[in-house]
């Protein structure tokens, strides 16, 4: 079967695609398919694979994986393998390079024995995947993660760690977002850190106890009350003028948080305080001109 589509915008905006794909009869049967499609930016992508289907199971190679972003050209390693079944999930050799660049994937996660899942990204500017999405997205950086899934389907555990370089969020700029997330012995929590300068910076962290497993269907539940707390000195509010979509300018002020939810997650209670002061605006869209307000 050979197909050639162009203009396509299912969720991933592409300028053409052609697709050929080639069945043999086994046993088991193997589905070849290759797929050349070119971008909205007129860059070249492929991937090449085989997949074999047999009683519920799927098996599958892929052979050949490029992708040409903004930021470079993504090339597979080596062949990548894959499998699917009731109870297990797992991939092998799931490694794109581009330099220094690089995601990888391997390992498995089942319904029965031990887990253990590794996913690793250095360097990966996350406008390679939004370049290819239809609409504008508010979130630019280079990103770098790790993430472990072990333990087994009932009694999981999760580690993982990420920090976003250069980032923008709605057109603030950061240095630099760093953010952990941890899963075990029936306790999540979590950490993040927004710097703006090396003297500015908002920090949250939060744990809540729950029940995560799926070793029979899935579950995700709290079973305890949530603690999360929100703390800064002393941030600038200049970065909002860049936030604000052209309606306001000439931000100036300051802004401290220092601010606990505890509490039943559908309803955390607050405590402590935001403080504002020396803060001026030009709200030129509300034809107002705000000068030191503090709260």
């Amino acid at each position: 079967v050979n197909a050639d589509l162009a203009a396509i915008k299912a969720g991933v905006a592409l300028k053409s695609a052609r697709l050929a794909v080639n069945i043999s009869q086994g046993p088991p049967p193997t589905i070849k398919v290759a797929l050349d499609a070119v971008d909205e930016q007129s860059r070249p992508q492929k991937l090449v694979a085989d997949v074999r289907y047999d009683r519920g199971n799927v098996d599958g190679d892929i052979s050949t994986l490029t992708l040409d972003t903004p930021h470079g050209i993504w090339r597979l390693q080596q062949t990548a393998s894959f499998h699917y079944d009731p109870r297990r999930i797992s991939v092998n050799n799931l490694e794109l390079v581009d330099g220094q660049r690089r995601v990888a994937l391997k390992g498995e996660i089942n319904r029965g024995g031990v887990l253990d899942l590794v996913l690793a990204i250095q360097k990966f500017n996350i406008t390679n995947v939004t370049h290819f999405l239809p609409g504008h997205y508010p979130l630019t950086g280079v990103l770098s993660a790790q993430a472990r899934i072990g333990g087994t389907a009932a009694l999981p555990t999760i580690t993982s760690s990420a920090e976003l370089a250069s980032a923008k969020i709605y057109g603030i700029s950061l240095q630099g977002l760093s953010s952990s997330f941890d899963y075990s012995s029936g306790v999540a929590t979590f950490r993040m850190t927004a710097l703006q300068v090396r003297t500015h910076e908002l920090k949250a962290d939060g744990r809540l106890p729950m029940m995560l497993r799926w070793n029979g269907k899935f579950e995700a539940r709290p079973t305890g009350p949530a603690s999360v707390r929100i703390h800064s000195k002393d941030l600038d509010l200049a970065m909002l003028k860049y936030a604000s979509l052209g309606m306001a300018k000439d931000f100036k002020g300051k802004l401290a948080i220092d601010l606990s939810l505890n509490g039943p997650l559908d309803n955390l209670q607050p405590t402590g305080g935001i403080w504002l002061w020396d803060a001026k605006a030009d709200v030129g869209a509300l034809g107002l001109n705000l000068k030191s307000v503090s709260a």
